[in-house]
């Protein structure tokens, strides 16, 4: 279902329980949030990049190698680590 998207559906758990999409992506793959839930970070297969999603829905990204597939956040929410077809990076 996500590799054919362009863009991400967005749930808010306020007391709104407002829905948005977050568009801007390409081929979004893999999802991870912090354990506050004041970040969420997204694979971009086809852009070779990692989207940044903040709690108000800023998006900024970061390139990390060919093709990443998966991303985690350490249960700390101290660190991601993300896997890629060619690279693996920590931050």
């Amino acid at each position: 279902m996500w590799q054919t998207k362009t863009t991400i559906p967005f749930l808010s758990l306020t007391p709104t329980y407002a829905v948005t999409n977050v568009i801007g992506f390409k081929q979004p793959f893999a999802i991870a949030a912090t354990p506050d839930s004041k970040k969420v970070y997204v694979t971009n297969l086809r852009n070779n990049s990692v989207a940044i999603i903040n709690a108000t829905n800023q998006v900024t990204s970061f390139s990390i190698g060919r093709g990443p597939y998966g991303v985690a956040v350490t249960p700390d929410g101290t660190e991601l680590y993300v896997i890629a077809l060619k690279t693996t990076m920590s931050l």
